[in-house]
């Protein structure tokens, strides 16, 4: 190391670039490539630990560089595009200034660059970097002995020494920062009184009325508001006349360690932590696996304070400036409202009505106009707070284009069976009727699906009266009932059109083809649309129901064929008999025909409506080889991917690869859970969570037909970057909360050159909040973000040595927000299930988006949304 740039004691200038080092944030920095004539953009970062550690990220990830300070020496190298200099091998013994080159950084200013060549000096000579005196005697009081050196230092910690870091820390930091804007636990604990006092008067008020256990409603808990959060008479009074009155109105007599059942804390933790009461109807309240059968005040309060998640958020980096100076843990409206502006990117109006929405909250919640740290963790960790626009969450009105303009919700033939034995419905429910048969079905209508293919197959048994039926992956249902249930409920989640297709392949004779257009049209009857030549659009073929014809292709290879079936020779049927056989249908209600898909992408006739079937395989191809081609073909026709996998081991592929060619609908398997649950299905959920669950999510538009003479530009790549805080509430395997290990993954299902899985390592869960100590972000490079699905999972590691899913997270990339979000914890069982735990259940992340990809990491993200 250059002797020349070294001092005896470090400046201020290496003091602060030594903070910023060791911070999330880092030191900008330009690398040299070769293959460039411009530095390519880059970040430094140091960690610290028993040898520090130089950490470069460089938009080319070639030329990132991890490596211990001593190993290294530096030499300037002026005039290469600034201020630069040399990072090399240490000298070996004998062979001094022959090691060889790694890497060459360069600076816009030249005080930077030479501050930075003492610091490293600095650190490679003395390990601990020390602001002040070259020894640890240099803080002791005049007069110390060696024996009193314990107690002197625990009363002013020297800055060279390593400082302490919270358990929930998810990464190092330095000690000044660190020291300067972190509130201390016990200012935190301070502020929580008045969270317990509130949450004790709830508590007492429903020992004594009960009313939560007749009516599942929070009763008169809210007079207990209103009392609690009057103006306090002075800052040192805790308590209010009127809260002592409230308090004066119980009984005398009362016991200090009466308990409540699990159901009713679970209403109040719905209460103290989402500002919202759940209506149980009699029925079980989402968390109440959380307490005991009867809890204590203490043991609900352990609970409450817990899932505030105070510990992770007085830790988090994004957080720390922005408490109060004197070291107390609240946010000031201004800091708020900057708060809102520089890490959540929120748009203008939401930062101007910061300051009503403190007004209108109440006390615990603020005090004397400022944000606690309860009311913190009540604003971050709930819904609105989503990290999915909100907008797009909602039902969208623009319902009025053709139906190839949207993204359609799909399940395969393969449609697997419930794995669950006793599933309560109504009485004059088709699905109580039948028992458990046609459940896969209900549980698809209910998570928005809106595209059915069925194969249907006559029964071999002679007593069975139902001849035609549908074959789900082991078993088969009555085709009759599932029209039935169609006509019945299809139309209760989304009024959106349902697109039927049939697979008649398996139908011997044109007659038997005959007989499935007749019982469709028996069923169905005025749910069937009848149109026009064009393609409708979802407005206009609202309630009804389109059938589809699937081609005579092996779409569903795990069924014989009809040859091998019936023992004949001369039984396959032809594609014009099975138009013959449904002339006579079209009369009634509208046909569109399944065709192999047209890899030479020729255009149709105007009015010749009919949907390509391409299998995934060859849609892997198509989409490498011939993505231009494709885009095109899908602004104007409708195609159905489908993997390509056997019934007894159905396995999905990436559904992402057909939407970002534009395909409407990449059929799935999808059913209630089991072995089928995949990542493909996670992917699923994400999408089609957007527009309110409908099932028809509408296409960026530069996948729309554009009427205009020129098109619309594609979204620009992004980098993404994931950095979880902390999860709350994750159920286990076969308990409320897990006990073994829990892994966290992250992946991106997308274009295939997007599709990318990071995993954080295993940590041992502690209770009801889980967090990953030293944790960095996962960094994702997205080119085509307007089809990628950010899929977060957790997963814990069972008796036999296997990790097994226990919760995720999907979300739309185009539609993410930036800064501090709640990504909500769903059922492992794929869909849009809430977990045992309900909204209670979720991990707050750190989201940054950054619209150019890697190169512009170092600039400003903006606010990312569909053309």
């Amino acid at each position: 190391m250059a002797r020349k740039y070294a001092r005896e004691q470090p400046d201020p200038h290496e003091i602060d670039l030594y903070e910023k080092l060791l911070s999330r944030e880092g030191l900008a920095c330009g690398v040299l490539d070769p293959d460039f004539a411009d530095p390519l953009d880059g970040k430094l970062t140091l960690e610290r630990g028993f040898r520090y550690t130089l950490q470069l990220d460089c938009e080319d990830e070639s030329l990132n560089l991890c490596r211990v300070v001593g190993s290294m020496r530096c030499e300037p190298r002026d005039g290469v595009s600034g201020f630069g200099f040399a990072l090399l091998e240490a000298d070996l013994p004998g062979q001094k200034g022959s090691s060889q080159e790694i890497r060459v950084l360069v600076f816009a200013e030249e005080c930077n660059r030479n501050a930075l060549l003492a610091l490293l000096e600095h650190l490679t000579n003395h390990r601990s970097f020390r602001r002040r005196g070259a020894s640890l005697l240099a803080w002791l009081p005049t007069g110390c002995m060696a024996g009193c050196l314990s107690g002197c230092v625990g009363r002013g910690k020297a800055p060279g020494l390593p400082h302490e870091f919270s358990d929930n820390s998810p990464r190092l930091r330095s000690e000044s920062s660190f020291a300067r804007h972190r509130p201390e636990k016990e200012a935190a604990s301070a502020h929580l009184e008045g969270l317990k006092a509130y949450a004790r008067q709830l508590w007492d008020r429903q020992t004594v009325t009960g009313s939560l256990r007749k009516s599942g409603s929070l009763g008169d808990l809210s007079t207990a508001l209103r009392q609690y959060s009057r103006r306090k008479e002075t800052k040192d009074t805790k308590e209010s006349k009127d809260t002592k009155e409230a308090r004066s109105s119980t009984p005398a007599g009362k016991d200090k360690d009466n308990k409540l059942p699990a159901n009713d804390c679970a209403v109040l933790l719905h209460r103290l932590l989402l500002e919202m009461d759940p209506s149980g109807d009699g029925q079980a309240v989402a968390g109440f696996e959380l307490f005991r059968l009867s809890t204590s005040f203490e043991e609900f309060w352990d609970v409450l304070q817990s899932m505030l998640l105070i510990d992770a958020l007085l830790a988090e980096p994004k957080l720390q400036s922005r408490f109060g100076d004197t070291g107390t843990p609240v946010m000031t409206l201004e800091k708020w409202s900057w708060f809102l502006v520089q890490v959540q990117n929120e748009e203008r109006a939401v930062v101007e009505a910061a300051a009503s929405q403190l007004k209108a909250m109440e006390e615990p919640y603020v005090d004397s106009g400022q944000l606690t740290i309860a009311g913190l963790s009540v604003n971050l960790c709930v819904q609105k707070n989503s990290a999915i626009r909100p907008d797009l969450c909602e039902k969208s009105c623009e319902m009025d284009r053709p139906i190839s303009d949207y993204w359609i919700s799909t399940a395969h033939h393969v449609i697997l069976e419930t794995v669950e034995a006793d599933v309560p419905h109504p009485p004059s429910s088709p699905v109580a009727e039948e028992g458990n048969m046609l459940e896969p079905f209900l549980q698809l209508l209910q998570d928005g699906c809106r595209c059915f293919s069925l194969a249907l197959v006559e029964s071999t048994e002679l007593q069975d009266k139902t001849k035609l039926q549908v074959v789900l992956q082991k078993k088969r249902v009555s085709f009759a009932d599932v029209l039935e249930l169609l006509a019945a409920v299809g139309f209760r989640m989304s009024e959106y059109p349902i697109l039927l297709v049939l697979s008649l392949h398996q139908l011997v004779s044109p007659t038997q083809r005959g007989e499935v257009a007749e019982l469709v049209y028996d069923k169905l009857g005025e749910r069937l649309w009848r149109s026009s030549r064009d393609l409708p659009s979802p407005e206009e073929a609202k309630n009804h129901i389109v059938v589809v014809l699937a081609p005579n292709c092996d779409v569903d290879p795990g069924l014989e064929s009809p040859t091998a079936q019936r023992g004949g020779v001369n039984s396959t049927v032809e594609e014009s008999e099975v138009m013959e056989a449904w002339q006579e249908a079209a009369k009634n209600f509208t046909v569109w025909c399944g065709q192999v898909f047209d890899r030479t992408f020729a255009q149709k006739l105007p009015g010749e409506n009919s949907v390509g079937f391409l299998p995934s395989d060859e849609l892997r191809s198509l989409a490498e080889f011939k993505q231009q081609s494709m885009l095109e073909y899908h602004r104007q026709y409708l195609s159905l991917s489908f993997p390509v996998a056997p019934r007894q081991a159905p396995v999905n592929y990436n559904p992402a690869a057909a939407w970002s060619c534009g395909v409407q609908m990449a059929a799935l398997t999808l059913g209630c859970g089991g072995s089928g649950c995949d990542g493909a299905v996670l992917a699923h959920t994400g999408l089609f969570s957007l527009n309110g669950g409908c099932g028809y999510v509408l296409k960026p538009a530069f996948l729309r037909n554009s009427s205009g003479a020129q098109a619309a530009a594609q979204p620009k790549p992004i980098y993404l970057e994931v950095r979880l805080v902390a999860a709350r509430a994750v159920p286990g395997i076969d308990a409320p909360l897990p006990k073994g290990p829990v892994v966290l993954s992250a992946s991106i299902w997308g274009a295939p050159t997007d599709c990318a899985r990071q995993d954080y390592h295993p940590v041992k869960a502690t209770g009801l909040v889980i967090c990953w100590p030293d944790a960095a972000g996962l960094g994702f490079n997205v080119a085509s973000p307007h089809a990628a699905i950010l899929v977060v999972e957790l997963f814990e590691l069972d008796q036999k040595g296997g990790y097994r899913r226990v919760a995720f997270s999907a979300a739309a990339v185009h539609g993410l927000r930036q800064g501090l979000r709640w990504l909500p914890l769903l059922s492992p069982r794929g869909g849009r299930r809430a977990t045992s735990h309900g909204a209670l259940s979720g991990m707050l992340a750190h989201i940054t988006l950054v619209e150019g990809g890697r190169r512009a990491s170092l600039q400003r993200a903006t606010p990312l949304g569909l053309q």
